[in-house]
């Protein structure tokens, strides 16, 4: 018997072309998993018409569950709520914008069933691609996942993607220990600190059918936040990054001997500073370039082995 697939959608203030997105959704799952799914939507406190939609679809979607927070606790909150919910013996975590398209569902459970515990919908490996993101936010999104996939040695090149499946016992015991409290790329990187196995499959990211006022709603106190959570867990997870820091900030040296000067620091001690801050700092760029290094042969390491295996199983279809 096919094995049951929980999908969950967290979802917040999506009224707009809602029943559309889940209609095209429910179609696909329908198709590749006949009656062996459950689609689980969370309403994470919207103030639109979000859960009147759901309510009203309900009564036409038999495997359409339903979970409502009162209040808007966060995408995290929402997962775990789905998770808590869940049934399946894989579990699919999907946008409700579907800037991924519903397709991405049998892929990634193609991988779980191949023994994978987390399979990555991934635009920033070989193969994937964004559509249509806007240019900050890509710029942005870029950063974010080259620091993270330097922390994790080159082995992931998208961290921050929530699109991704679950060995629903895998995800039920990270649940257990915490790990769905923090962000997705916290998630993912606790899971490769515990050495669990983590595949990616290229992916697009099409951004083509989104309002314009969605490019907006990142306010820059969020971009911080966000990059600060970004750094933390890098570091957290390779904590050499720390020590590389001083190399990535402009300006360092002209910034100290300031500041000395305006301490009134006596001739001696500016130099001694001046010495000291040049020598942290270009410490800083050798350890940052030999870890660029490692992670550039990691890289192209596992490109070489990620293809070569599917040569095989290319090689294995023909025959």
């Amino acid at each position: 018997m096919e094995r049951l697939t929980s999908v969950i959608v967290p979802a917040f203030n999506e009224a707009n072309d809602f029943e559309f997105r889940l209609a095209r959704l429910s179609a696909h799952l329908d198709e590749r998993f006949g009656e062996r799914y459950e689609l689980i939507v969370v309403d994470d406190g919207s103030t639109d018409e979000t859960s009147d939609v759901l309510r009203r679809m309900h009564a036409s979607y038999p495997r359409l569950l339903v979970e409502e927070h009162r209040e808007n606790l966060g995408m995290n909150a929402a997962i775990r709520s789905g998770i808590a919910m869940s049934r399946g013996d894989r579990l699919v975590i999907l946008d409700a914008d579907l800037t991924y398209a519903p397709e991405i569902t049998s892929s990634l459970v193609e991988r779980i069933d191949a023994g994978a515990d987390i399979a990555l919908a991934s635009p920033y490996m070989t193969g994937g691609k964004t559509v249509a993101v806007p240019f900050s936010r890509r710029v942005f999104s870029v950063c974010a996942n080259k620091f993270l996939s330097l922390a994790v040695r080159g082995r992931i090149a998208t961290l921050t993607s929530m699109v991704r499946a679950y060995d629903a016992p895998f995800a039920r015991r990270m649940m257990g220990n915490g790990a769905f409290t923090e962000s997705t790329f916290g998630v993912l990187l606790e899971a490769y600190r515990e050495n669990a196995t983590i595949v990616e499959i290229p992916a697009t990211l099409d951004w083509s059918a989104q309002p314009r006022e969605r490019a907006r709603r990142m306010h820059w106190r969020r971009i911080i936040t966000h990059s600060w959570n970004v750094i933390r867990a890098g570091i957290r997870t390779r904590p050499l990054l720390l020590a590389a820091l001083p190399g990535l900030i402009p300006g360092l040296l002209p910034f100290v001997t300031l500041v000395a000067l305006g301490a009134h620091a006596s001739a001696p001690r500016l130099a001694q500073i001046v010495v000291a801050t040049i020598a942290i700092q270009y410490a800083s760029l050798g350890l940052l370039s030999f870890q660029l290094g490692d992670f550039i042969r990691r890289l192209y390491a596992h490109r070489s082995s990620t293809a070569a295996s599917a040569s095989e199983r290319s090689g294995r279809v023909r025959a």
